[in-house]
């Protein structure tokens, strides 16, 4: 017991001569949301608060997070009623590092990310609200044109919709190498342990090595990347896959000619962020059960002056029988004016499954109008989307109208207003009720600031206020405060 006490003694002496110190900065941020939902649940409210610290002290850095959700919420998977118990705080990160010269150490919560991401990446996705970050330790050291990075830790949280469990064990190391200005070789390799959550005490082995190649001219941009998966486990279900990623450009004039190349092959593997090679940022996998996906990608952009800039994209995945397909065409044309600017945008989208009778196809003109230099600045943007489906020979056809107004107000207010209506045909219109929303964000101080969303929204990429970000389903009032010190 004294042993603990002179360590807790000596520690809070060595934390006061830091914080006496000069050399000392400490700065953070929190986060504070009330929201209100108008559905039948018996909790319609509930509360978040997030404070992040950081303290950096000469070369030493010191940080923590501090969530509380009262109750606990998830907005992204169907619930039943909020529970009033479901009370949930939590430190969501702690971490110490050490940033000397050309090595990097940090200990706690990590997040890394090797090549393009495909044989490694583990991150806080904020979006769709999946942590799949680490506990453990990171170290990371440059020597003239090498680099030398590794980490070895566990899954901190579950993430039950993507197969990630707490503490399942990750290791991996990534060197890369310039031996050129213009080239760059890379190579990693990764060992993640999941466990089996039915025994509960056995772990499934994904070891996965990995290469990637980047050779950047005036000229021409070249990048490849290949990594192998070998899946083993004490059952009879070893396998072997792979993935290859591939993205080249040619500078010619005004114009930028691009490409690109994909091909996974029973490449499942949850810590992976595979590239999606097309516009619309979708991977055939999150549409149709498959092992096996490829791709191509072709794109041209002119530029021909700063008052104009022309973009065509197109792209297409398919299965190994071709019995899953999706493709994806995408137009946009910018014009500058004196006092505004002009966007055209074009989508087309399809998405084919014969196996099970299923196509849909999207078409989506969009317009926007930034008047940036009016004495009220305003965005205004107007879409309108049909979809066209079919399962199992039902036919079915869907038109969204969009339309969205941004002002800012002055350097302290600014405000968005949307409206959203969905119908099937001319008889169909006028029957259904729209979502409209009304978003207003306030600046209280140079560090502080107010938002308020009262309405109803459909959900998905929501851009307002200059901020995009996924959203759910949701209808009744959020009221957030954000201050950083």
């Amino acid at each position: 017991m004294k042993i603990k006490y002179i360590m807790i003694t000596l520690l809070s002496l060595f934390i006061s001569q830091i914080l006496l110190s000069q050399n000392v900065s400490i700065n953070g941020e929190n986060n504070a949301k009330f929201i209100h939902r108008t559905v039948t649940d018996s909790l319609k409210n509930y509360f978040e608060n997030e404070l992040k610290l950081r303290l950096d002290y000469k070369y030493f850095a010191f940080g923590m997070t501090f969530k509380a959700e009262l109750p606990k919420y998830d907005q992204y998977q169907a619930i039943g009623e909020l529970n009033p118990n479901q009370v949930s705080y939590e430190w969501t990160d702690r971490y110490a590092q050490v940033n000397y010269d050309k090595l990097f150490l940090k200990a706690g919560t990590i997040e890394e990310s090797f090549g393009a991401g495909i044989i490694l990446r583990s991150w806080n996705d904020t979006d769709l609200d999946r942590d799949k970050r680490l506990e453990g330790a990171q170290a990371k050291y440059q020597l003239d044109n090498y680099n030398v990075s590794a980490v070895y830790g566990v899954l901190k949280n579950d993430v039950q919709d993507i197969n990630i469990h707490k503490n399942d064990i990750v290791a991996g190391i990534d060197f890369e190498m310039r031996p050129l200005d213009i080239l760059t070789f890379g190579a990693s390799s990764v060992q993640y342990k999941q466990k089996d959550i039915i025994t509960n005490n056995q772990y499934t082995h994904y070891n996965l090595y990995g290469s990637r190649v980047n050779l950047m001219t005036n000229y021409f941009e070249l990048y490849t990347e290949y990594t192998e998966l070998r899946r083993e486990h004490n059952l009879q279900d070893n396998f072997r896959g792979y993935a290859l990623y591939s993205v080249n450009s040619i500078y010619f004039g005004d114009f930028t000619l691009s490409s690109g190349y994909k091909r996974y092959n029973r490449f499942s593997y949850a810590l992976s962020d595979l590239p999606t090679l097309n516009h619309y940022d979708e991977l055939l996998s999150s549409y149709a059960v498959i092992d096996f996906e490829e791709g191509l990608l072709g794109e041209i952009r002119y530029i021909p002056n700063m008052d104009n800039q022309y973009l065509i994209s197109y792209a297409e995945s398919w299965n190994k029988n071709f019995t899953a397909r999706h493709s994806n065409l995408f137009a946009e044309y910018k014009k500058n004016f004196n006092t505004y600017s002009l966007t055209l945008d074009f989508e087309l989208l399809e998405k084919k499954q014969d196996d099970l009778s299923q196509w849909e196809k999207e078409i989506k003109p969009t317009v926007y109008l930034d008047f940036y230099n009016f004495k009220i600045p305003t965005l205004t943007k107007l879409s309108w989307s049909y979809l066209s489906e079919e399962h199992f020979n039902i036919e079915k056809q869907k038109h969204t109208p969009y339309l969205q107004l941004d002002l800012k107000l002055n350097k302290k207010f600014a405000v968005s207003v949307f409206s959203e209506y969905e119908f099937t045909g001319k008889d169909d219109f006028g029957k259904n009720s729209a979502w409209i929303g009304t978003e207003l964000v306030t600046s209280i101080s140079d560090h502080s600031e107010i938002k308020l969303f009262l309405g109803k929204e459909k959900g998905g990429k929501v851009c307002r206020n200059g901020v995009c970000q996924f959203q759910a389903p949701f209808e009744g009032l959020r009221l957030s405060l954000n201050t950083r010190f």
